[in-house]
């Protein structure tokens, strides 16, 4: 058993122990406390890591592609996910491992060192700046920092889809440093980014890739460059092969015997599934205007081609159901003899013929190009303070106080502003999403001092939100409206006391949308600003007349027509600054998918007059014409804005169309009736005259032709006189005798010219509404 004694020994043995390994955890909590906060002693994040101000900071970049997520071609967004990875030397962070027991790195939240204030140039969506609370930041005792962010990116991208779905893009995104200017280099660790933990896109895939340092003017930026291709095996095999197979197929109507009685119902059949099969393809397509994809110039090349092989059916039908005995045009057997000769001789000349074919290798060589990594050493100077200076400056100094010594003297700002990306315009809801870019300029009377006392030093940045600013937010928002210039933005502050602050955001506001001439609709929206702090103590003064357009990346929905760029302001009210921006929308993409489609179906519907009766299929022709109308016009309306104040004059224009082709239904089921009417059925006087009267036009006609020596309509002279005079008897009492089949004939004809003219005069009055258009919301 074991004594008391040793009991005693045991317990004081692991308190011992206990207290030892609490020390050691204690050091070792202390050494990595006592290391952070030696390094944060009298350290500032808004301060530019060098002893020597005029000494620039060369900072190394790193970009992994993780994913591409969307591409829009109509707004122009790319969506990207990236890790940036930034690498800099830090003269405030050195440390000895040998005295914080062999600490060779620290991790830092990036929130509290200093980083370069990265931002997106051209947001699609409101950011902020690149690294947020979380963030860790690895520093090393050698000073160097390296931080690495990893984001999701919404930026604008310029679209072109000419050649969809074959189609390449040119996407770059741009990150701005709006501080210390040429101070601050950015050396690419690559020429490319990295892509080795990429996920592949489904539809999108990534060609090339790019990581360059651009210098514009004040500041130096980082552009990420990518190349992405469309895969485009989907779009062959369920768009193109299939409606080339259908317009194959629609070509062999001619194939088809004329005795068949199916030769129209084939065409027509096929030319609805080509009219529908379109209208699914429209909706695959991007919805752009510029440009707009020569895919859709094809498909309607198509949709026409297989109307005129419609009109094609229904001539050669007539040209068959012709007698033996009747004369065939002069025009017309000069075509023929020319078409028989042309196939004799194509005939002979395949015969003869021998063809000898050739193959030539073509080699490519590919180029392989190095970078080189730049390094650059710097050198210890030692000046006055930057913190101390900062604290100075900003002693007894309050944002929320304007900055004059004399409060009845006015603030004059002024203002230039950038359009970046046009979002998007809702027609319904009316709301427009810009992003724009703000420069402003002031002075700051308490923000002055001697650059001797400060070794040199003319200029700082600041923090915007440690600064009064002007209080500028959105006047009329459709979203929750912020001030501008949030934590994270800075401002440039010279020693005169000037001060510049440049901003950039999305901003979501109401527009007042009139779509009566969609798709030709223009559009005047006003984007107002006010600071409503110190009414007639605050003057805004724009540099420009209008909004710089030179970053603007274009929209393939609307165009931008003009910009202007002004100040409002009453005698003691709010001074207001007014963006103001003209938009038109580009039409082509529904000309081409929606104007003329519908107006060839109408055209085409017109020739069912043309059709012979005898060939039972005017009903059949006419209700499929008028299905495919009515299978278009309704996927058209989904396209249209659902919008009745006002109501498009479209509308009025498919409703019209719509309306026609069911008249042209009832009006051939009431020709055919004609047709078919019991012959001693009596027809009704007024019906009689109508007939008569465009009897006789036509006979007119025919005696001008024949005493203008048309040899078709010479008498032979070997006929006896006899013969010549009883065949003049019969003619006469037969066009003396009126049947029902020479009613239903003239009636074909009225409908046939009423209804091709009233096609083409409701277009083209509807044009006319457009060309006299007065501009939108003047």
């Amino acid at each position: 058993m074991v004594s008391t004694t040793d009991s005693l020994k045991l317990v004081i043995v692991l308190i011992c122990l206990h207290s030892t390994v609490t020390c050691v955890n204690g050091i070792n909590i202390r050494s990595a406390f006592d290391l952070h906060e030696h390094l944060l002693t009298n350290y500032s994040s808004d301060i530019r890591p060098v002893h020597n101000d005029s000494q620039p900071l060369d900072i190394q970049v790193f970009a992994y592609l993780i994913q591409i997520f969307n591409l829009d071609e109509v707004a122009g967004e790319l969506v990207t996910s990236l890790s940036l990875s930034f690498t800099w030397f830090d003269e405030n962070f050195k440390w000895d491992p040998a005295e914080f027991e062999g600490r060779h790195k620290m991790e830092f939240d990036v929130t509290k060192i200093w980083r370069p204030a990265l931002k997106l140039l051209s947001p699609s969506q409101q950011t902020d700046r690149l690294g947020k609370e979380g963030d860790i930041a690895v520093v090393y005792a050698i000073g160097i920092v390296t931080m690495t962010i990893n984001d999701i990116f919404f930026t604008s991208c310029a679209v072109q889809i000419t050649y969809f779905p074959f189609d390449l893009q040119y996407c770059d995104i741009w990150f701005a440093i709006p501080e210390y200017g040429k101070l601050l280099t950015y050396t690419p660790y690559r020429s490319e980014m990295d892509t080795s933990f990429f996920f592949e896109n489904p539809i999108w895939k990534v060609k090339k890739t790019t990581l360059k340092s651009v210098s514009t003017g004040y500041n130096n930026n980082i552009v990420c460059g990518i190349v992405l291709e469309r895969r485009a095996t989907f779009y062959v095999l369920n768009l193109l092969t299939p409606i080339i197979i259908l317009m194959v197929l629609n070509s062999m109507v001619f194939a088809l015997p004329a005795e068949s009685g199916e030769r129209v119902g084939f065409s027509v059949t096929l030319l609805l599934s080509v009219a529908v099969y379109m209208t699914i393809i429209s909706d695959k397509l991007p919805n752009s205007s510029k440009p707009s994809p020569i895919l859709t110039y094809v498909l309607v090349a198509y949709l026409a081609q297989s109307a005129l092989i419609c009109i094609k059916t229904i001539l050669s039908l007539r040209m068959h159901s012709h007698n033996d005995d009747d004369s065939v045009s002069k025009v017309l057997s000069s075509v023929v003899r020319i078409l028989r000769c042309c196939i004799c001789s194509c005939r002979s000349h395949e015969e003869n013929k021998t063809d000898n074919q050739c193959e030539n290798g073509i080699k490519l060589k590919e180029k392989s190009s190095s970078t080189e990594n730049r390094t650059e050493s710097f050198d210890d100077n030692t000046g006055q303070s930057e913190i101390t200076w900062k604290a100075n400056l900003l002693t007894n100094y309050t944002s929320d106080a304007r900055p004059v010594h004399n409060d009845s003297v006015v603030t004059n700002i002024r203002v230039s502003v950038a359009l970046l990306s046009l979002r998007r315009l809702d027609e319904i809801t009316g709301e427009l999403v810009t992003g724009l870019l703000f420069y402003m300029q002031w002075t700051d009377a308490f923000l002055k001092w001697d650059p001797s006392d400060y070794g040199g030093r003319k200029y700082t940045q600041i923090d915007v939100t440690k600064i009064w600013r002007p209080a500028l937010q959105l006047f009329s928002p459709s979203e929750k409206s912020i001030r501008l210039g949030r934590s994270g933005d800075k401002a440039i502050v010279y020693n005169g006391g000037g001060v510049s602050m440049q901003v950039n955001e999305i901003f979501y506001t109401s527009c007042i949308v009139q779509i009566l001439y969609y798709p030709f609709d223009s559009h005047r929206c006003y984007i107002w600003f006010s600071s409503p702090e110190y009414f007639d103590r605050l003057k805004f003064h724009p540099v420009l007349p209008k909004l710089a357009m030179s970053m603007y990346a274009e929209h393939a929905l609307w165009e931008i027509e003009k910009t202007a760029f002004y100040d409002f302001s009453k005698s003691g009210a709010v001074d207001f600054l007014v963006c103001e921006i003209h938009l038109r929308r580009r039409a082509t993409f529904s000309v081409l998918n929606m104007l003329i489609p519908i107006v060839i179906l109408m055209f085409l519907n017109s020739m069912v007059f043309a059709l012979p009766a005898e060939s039972g299929e005017r009903v059949g022709f006419s209700v499929t014409i008028l299905l495919s109308i009515a299978v278009y016009m309704s996927i058209i309306s989904d396209k249209l804005p659902n919008s009745s104040k006002p109501t498009p004059i479209l509308m009025y224009v498919l409703g019209s169309y719509l309306t026609q082709s069911a008249i042209i239904c009832v009006t051939t089921i009431a020709t055919l009736r004609m047709y078919y009417s019991d012959k001693e059925e009596p027809i009704t006087p007024i019906i009689l005259c109508v007939v008569r009267a465009l009897r006789c036009k036509s006979d007119r006609s025919l005696k001008a032709r024949r005493k203008s020596g048309d040899s078709y309509f010479k008498q032979d002279e070997d006929c006896s006189e006899a013969q010549s005079h009883g065949q003049n008897e019969n003619n006469i009492s037969r066009r003396s005798v009126i049947t029902w089949i020479d009613v239903s004939k003239t009636f074909d004809k009225i409908f046939l010219i009423f209804n091709g003219i009233l096609c083409f005069s409701i277009a083209i009055v509807y044009l006319c509404l457009i060309i006299i258009q007065p501009f939108d919301n003047e």
